[in-house]
Order: structure tokens, then sequence, then C-alpha cells
């Protein structure tokens, strides 16, 4: 570590200058510890942004870079050590006294809400349906069976899947270079409505795992193939141009999708874009999300699916860490990762394939004398409830507004 400069001197030995960005934190000479965890995070997530400082007791810091930084520490550290270090060191930020910097990112509600849902809820509650759509009040009374049935929430769901198939068949349909006449009746056969379909659609980050599930290749074939619980997968997504590895988990999906037992089970649809998130967020089942802790900084991809009543089944970093309750989607592995990477693979497959086989596929097929699965409509109500008015931009710009610009103000 090296002394901070401000204003041309030296701020003096108590305090450190982060090599990652020439941030300034005051720590005194107790706090190397935490420091390192700090370095640690910056370097995982913002690959040494430069941020400009302020005096060696004030400076400016993204409330964006604050969240990042204040989840991969809870992430590396765990709650009670994060907090112990923070209490016993006397760390502080100073940007503005009793401030609380963190503030979650959420996703547009009437953007991303796919028009079957849209309809639903105007013949529910009439042309002024949007009234309140952001607010927990809305969304509490999903949770009144006497308000929305499981029936409606069922048919609902059903109808969502099996627009999301068509849609998927007219992709792939497109997507085929040389079509037989043998080809068109084979596309109508992709994917079936009454399987527990289970949905990928983001950036081909190596961290994100793409192909995670598929480690356990023989199991998952047999799941697959199971007439009685059967699984499918729909898969979507981009690499970055220059990302060579992201590109081959894209080429290693493929090649499942068209030369394995996973054929017709396992799709890949291609040119991901907004309309290709939208169908698979509102048809699928279920919302796979299976990156290496510490490194989701948040995931906004699985918000996008509570007001549709897609599960999520995702490790415990990022948005997921905060939103998953016990009753309102599904958590891979327990709130701890091993510093291996290899290990961390190995384990999290793992526990991917045993929640997956426990407590997915079990409780999606559980159902009542008319079919219909009542835990798992109770998991939908839960989420929408606790997660669709806390995970919205409406939310987002009402906090900023109050914790950014009012308080400081008044400050």
């Amino acid at each position: 570590m090296q002394g901070c400069r401000s204003g041309g001197k030296l701020c003096g030995p108590s305090c450190s200058l982060i090599n990652t960005g020439g941030v300034c934190f005051q720590t005194g000479n107790k706090g190397s510890d935490l420091i390192q965890l700090i370095q640690k995070s910056l370097q995982r997530v913002m690959g040494g942004l430069r941020l400009r400082h302020f005096g060696c007791n004030c400076f400016i810091l993204s409330h964006y870079l604050v969240c990042i930084v204040r989840y991969q520490l809870i992430n590396l550290c765990g709650d009670r050590r994060f907090n112990q270090l923070f209490h016993r060191i006397g760390f502080h930020l100073r940007i503005h006294s009793g401030l609380n910097l963190l503030c979650n990112y959420g996703v547009h509600l009437p953007g991303w809400m796919k028009g079957t849902v849209r309809t639903f809820w105007k013949r529910k509650l009439g042309c002024d349906w949007e009234k309140g759509l952001n607010t927990p009040e809305f969304w509490t009374r999903v949770l009144d069976p006497e308000f929305i049935s499981d029936e409606e929430i069922w048919a609902m769901r059903h109808k969502l899947k099996r627009e999301m198939i068509e849609f998927s068949r007219r992709r792939l349909l497109l997507q085929g270079e040389r079509l037989g006449p043998g080809d068109f009746i084979a596309f109508d056969h992709l994917l079936s409505v009454d399987a527990l379909t289970i949905g990928f659609a983001r950036r081909f980050a190596t961290y994100k795992r793409a192909p995670l599930i598929f480690q356990q290749f023989e199991r998952i074939v047999e799941l697959v193939k199971d007439r009685a619980r059967p699984i499918q997968f729909v898969f979507a997504g981009k690499a970055h141009p220059r990302d060579d590895e992201g590109k081959k988990l894209i080429q290693r999906i493929i090649h499942l999708s068209r030369f394995s037992e996973l054929s017709g089970r396992l799709i890949f649809i291609s040119n991901y874009d907004i309309h290709v998130a939208r169908q698979m967020v509102s048809g699928c089942d279920v919302w796979l999300n299976n990156p290496r802790r510490p490194l989701e900084a948040s995931g906004t991809s699985g918000m996008k699916t509570c007001t549709h009543g897609c599960l999520n089944l995702s490790i415990l970093d990022g948005w997921w860490r905060e939103g998953y309750d016990g009753t309102n989607g599904f958590a891979i592995g327990d709130d701890s990762h091993p510093d291996s990477i290899e290990e961390q693979d190995r384990r999290d497959s793992e526990n991917l394939f045993q929640v997956l086989t426990e407590e997915v596929i079990p409780c999606y097929y559980n159902r009542s004398a008319n079919g219909i699965p009542r835990a798992w409509i109770q998991k939908i109500r839960r989420a929408m409830a606790t997660l669709t008015p806390q995970f919205n931009t409406w939310r987002m710009v009402q906090e900023y507004t109050q914790k950014y610009y009012l308080r400081p103000a008044k400050q």
C-alpha cells in the first residue's frame, strides 16, 4: 500500500490507498484485513476503474460501486464478519453522515410485462389496472385465493408457456438453413407444454457457467426421458465478440441440443434480443442462474420473471441473496463457497442437481385431483408478492431520490 495524495500532500500513515483505483479509505492501523477484502472485491468487479477522490476523509464514490462492493464484501466475509469489521475498525465512507448507500436495482414492470399478463390484469381490475402497479399493495392481493384462484394463475401460466414454445419453434424453424418437408413436422414436436421448462438466457460470460447443469449429463438425460415427470431446457444469449471462451460455451450448448440425447428437449435460440428475453422470462417455469460466487453484481434477468409467475432457481449471490426467503423460489446450495474454482463448480453442480430432483421437480409435479400444482402456485404467489414490488425501477428511482438527492440536499 502507498499513501494517497490530496492537494499534492500525503494524507499520512493512517490512510491507505487501494491500488485498484486511487480511492482513499481512512481505516487506521488495524484495517489491513478489511483493506485486503475491499481490494479483492474491487479487483474482481471493477477491473481497475479509477475514481476521483477529494481529500483523505471525503470522496465521491459511485453509488453503483458502493452497492457492488457491499454485496461482494458480504459474500466474501459474511454478514456477521462484515458488521464486526466495520464496527471494530471504525471504517467509514464519508460521503454524507448517516447516509445508507445501498440501493438495489430493479426492472421496469410495464416494459417487461408480456401482453398476456397485461390482458389478465385488465380483465381482472378494469382499464385503470396499472394504477399502483409498482406498489406492495397491488401485489399483496395475489396472496388471497379469493382474489385470484389457483386455477386462474395456472391457466395464465399455461398460456404463457404455450406462447413461448410456439415462438421457439418458429425461431428454430427460421434458424434452419436447409429444410425438407419432414422438418416442419419435426419442429412441431420440439418441446412439450406439459414438461417442466427451465430457461437460461443472458450474456455468456464464463463466470455465469451456462453448461453447469450438464456436468451431471447422464443423470440429466434420465430426467429428460422420464415420461412421468419430464424436464426440458431453453437457452439463449450472446457472448462478447472478443470473448472466445464465452463463444465456446454457446457452441457446447448448441452441440448438445443437436447431437446428444437431449435433442428435442434442449434448444438454443439464436440472435438473443429483448423480444426473445420477454418470451422466455414469461414462458419458462424455472429461471436458472448459477454464477460463481461472489461475482454476480445484481442479476436483473431473474427480476423480470416474477410478474409472469416464473420461479427463480439461483445461486445465493447478487439480488437473489437478498430476495430469496425460502418460500418464493429455490436456492442452489447454501450461503458459502470454497476458494477453489474447481471445487466450487463441482459442489454447485451437485447442489443444483440435488435441489432440482428433491425440491423443484417434486413440487411442480405434485398435482391435485384436477391437475393443479397447489404448492407450486403458492410459491408463485409468494414470488409476486415479495419480489415484484421490491425489485422494480419505480422503487429504485424513489430510493435513489431520497437517499442521494433529497437527504443530502437537506444536510
